[in-house]
């Protein structure tokens, strides 16, 4: 299990969205397979991808696929860097100029936060 911080992880995420600072925490105590790849990054969040990009991960919005596998900073722990990773979500998919049909930023972020959300309660005692 990873366990970085106050961040507890049972499986292999297929991104990664945290501070420059925690990837390269993450990267020192050997929990990446190879050197990270950004993928983008704005407001100090950096969205990696697993090396080779196994999931194809091409836009923010296929963060929204089933099966990719987001990690972001717990939102009842850290709800500002929580919601600095949704604004950060937002501000990359606001400017997509070709969105996939029935997709917006909002729904994006909506989507990201119901799941993140979802996973926290879940995983509380």
């Amino acid at each position: 299990m990873l366990g970085p911080g106050n961040l507890r992880i049972d499986f292999r995420p297929s991104l990664v969205v945290a501070s420059r600072s925690a990837i390269g925490r993450l990267v020192s105590a050997g929990y990446t397979e190879g050197a990270p790849e950004g993928l983008y990054q704005d407001r100090g969040v950096v969205l990696l991808v697993k090396k080779g990009n196994s999931e194809g991960i091409r836009s923010v919005f296929d963060l929204a696929r089933p099966g990719v596998r987001l990690v972001t900073p717990n939102p009842r722990l850290e709800p500002g860097a929580f919601q600095s990773c949704l604004a950060t979500l937002y501000g990359i998919a606001s400017n997509d100029a070709h969105p996939p049909p029935g997709m917006t930023a909002a729904r994006l972020t909506r989507l990201a936060s119901s799941t993140c959300s979802s996973t926290v309660r879940a995983a509380t005692p």
